[in-house]
């Protein structure tokens, strides 16, 4: 038989993929919208996509990237690598977003955010996409562009129907005591100890790691992003529904620090030194928690020894998450949840 090669022919072979990923994209929006229908008594909802503490990967848990729901309209909190298959799996596809923010500028929180700028601009996304974040966001930005340079030369001998790739983002810079409305949420920063370094260490100038603290309807949420203990953080969160945090397992990691013979006692003191004061142990968290009056402290970036020495040990997980929980209840009286991957969070029904 001769085969047809026809323009027409070579046109429709050419769109076929883009038609069926568009097809595909379209079933799963339609799914989503039958399968999670937006919480009736709550006008904000957080959804944690990745609950795994530092760039260690471990099976049950994605690297750090959550979901604000406000008012049906999905916003992206963090995103670390592994986030869009998260986000597939709450019914999203990467050109549903279009407001992104990153609490900072660490690999395990923007390892996903070349391939959510890739995706949604091969899906055909019509509009702009917002990324809010501290110093550095735009180089961040700029550099991913220049890295799809070569797709985009590809893509134009293909049909391609969405926003040119070069307008398709805008960076908006937050720092310390930002305080702004978008589409109607009041949203505040402020700076965490996350980057506070030890004497004799800088950081280029400018570089911050946020907290940011989320106001809807009478609503809120709190997130701490990764940060040491800090009253920056409890003022932010004052009187706040949901404050999710950050937590590491800081005895048992200290311990198995000391327990290590390969390394030397000036990396053991550095390693502890940067546990207490640039990241949260269960009590500097509950502490926190405690300050603000918040309704419910759910713990996510979550870094247990199980994570980092022994990644999927089922049992050990378990022994560490149930010793966080009963040091923050010391000092915390109110609900505490050690969240997990793809876990929902009705913001008004804390503690339910």
């Amino acid at each position: 038989m001769k085969k047809n090669n026809s323009a027409a022919t070579r046109h429709f072979r050419g769109i076929l993929p883009t038609v069926i990923a568009l097809s595909l994209g379209l079933a799963v929006s339609l799914s989503h919208a039958a399968a999670t229908p937006a919480t009736a008594d709550s006008a904000m909802e957080w959804i944690t996509l990745g609950t795994n503490g530092g760039p260690v990967i471990f099976k049950e848990r994605s690297e750090p990237a959550n979901l604000l729901m406000v008012n049906g309209k999905p916003w992206l909190i963090d995103c670390g690598d592994g986030a869009m298959e998260r986000l597939a799996a709450v019914g999203y596809q990467a050109r549903d977003l279009s407001t992104v923010w990153l609490s900072h500028l660490h690999m395990d929180h923007i390892g996903g955010v070349q391939g959510l700028i890739g995706l949604r601009w091969m899906l055909g996304a019509m509009t702009p996409m917002t990324i809010y974040g501290p110093p550095g966001t735009q180089e961040l930005v700029d550099g991913i562009v220049k890295a799809l340079g070569p797709s985009a030369n590809i893509a134009k001998f293909e049909p391609m129907h969405g926003m040119p790739l070069d307008q398709m983002i805008k960076v908006v810079i937050v720092e310390d005591g930002a305080d702004m409305q978008v589409d109607g949420v009041r949203v505040r920063a402020v700076r965490n100890s996350h980057f506070d370094m030890p004497l004799g260490h800088h950081l280029p100038d400018g570089t911050q790691s946020l907290a940011l603290r989320f106001d809807s309807n009478g609503k809120s949420v709190t997130y701490t992003g990764d940060t040491g203990p800090a009253d920056a953080i409890a003022t932010l969160a004052k009187g706040t529904d949901l404050l999710v945090s950050e937590v590491i397992d800081r005895d048992a990691m200290v311990a198995e620090l000391q327990a290590n013979k390969q390394m030397s006692d000036k990396a053991k003191k550095e390693m502890t030194e940067h546990f207490d004061t640039q990241h949260l142990s269960p009590e500097a968290a509950g502490t926190i928690a405690a300050k603000a009056g918040a309704r419910h402290l759910v713990y996510t970036h979550i870094s247990i020894v199980a994570s980092i020495l022994t990644p999927n040990d089922a049992a050990a997980e378990r022994a560490s998450l149930a010793r966080i929980k009963q040091q923050t209840q010391k000092v915390f009286k109110g609900p505490v949840t050690l969240s997990e991957d793809l876990q929902r969070f009705p913001v008004g029904a804390e503690g339910k």
